[in-house]
């Protein structure tokens, strides 16, 4: 089912919770229902930098791809830095050659140090932080021939 877009709200622990700030990714769907799925690197008390594992609908039909979006939390504010996308359809049959279980919609961000990657099904994606920008500096496709 193409939805729309979601939300993403970050909230601020007090009694009641409310919300402090969000983000509407248009055109995606979270990469996984089934659990939180993402990651966060802090970078001081107040900051740091969330990766969300995301199924983007392609243009040219209802195909779907993966990818992790990067956003900034500043302050309890999140700003788009960018995401790392695959190049491979995320419903690829490999016939079980490697592994047939659905992880976190095929996609996963990962911290390393200051290194920050995005494991997309077979593909490994090394992206740089630039100031409040992500872009991809690599990748690598393991997937069984």
């Amino acid at each position: 089912m193409r939805l729309n877009g979601w939300r993403l709200i970050r909230r601020r622990h007090q009694d009641p919770p409310h919300p402090v700030s969000g983000h509407v990714q248009r055109d995606a769907n979270q990469g996984d229902d089934r659990s939180h799925g993402f990651f966060y690197k802090p970078s001081a008390e107040d900051e740091g930098i969330v990766g969300l594992p995301t199924l983007r609908f392609q243009p040219e039909g209802d195909a779907e791809s993966s990818a992790v979006l990067y956003l900034r939390n500043r302050s309890l504010r999140l700003s788009r830095m960018g995401s790392l996308g695959s190049r491979e359809p995320a419903n690829v049959d490999e016939a079980c050659k490697a592994s047939c279980i659905d992880w976190y919609g095929n996609a996963s961000p990962i911290f390393v140090g200051d290194r920050v990657f995005a494991l997309l099904g077979y593909e490994l994606v090394e992206g740089h932080v630039d100031g409040d920008h992500i872009n991809e500096r690599r990748r690598a496709n393991f997937a069984p021939r």
